[in-house]
């Protein structure tokens, strides 16, 4: 009998990924907000579906790269930014 085994290619600590969101280069009241955010997503509270640690960390990544590229608050973003 030939089992398949599943090789996990990456670890993240979604914890560890979290905490990093204080070192980001934004405002620190989107600091507080995405941390929140995040943590409401861990859990399923906004999707409905509970987000499995990888997909979470990938979803971590390009919130940072999209916030960090806007270089604004949050509440000072309009639609043409």
């Amino acid at each position: 009998m030939n089992k398949n085994i599943k090789v996990p290619l990456r670890i993240v600590n979604v914890d560890k990924e979290i905490d990093r969101t204080k070192r980001w280069k934004i405002s620190e009241e989107d600091k507080r907000d995405v941390q929140l955010f995040l943590r409401e997503v861990e859990i399923g509270k906004i999707t409905g579906n509970i987000m499995k640690p990888n997909s979470l960390g990938t979803y971590i990544l390009n919130l940072k790269i999209g916030l960090e590229a806007l270089n604004k608050p949050t509440n000072k973003l309009k639609e043409t930014d």
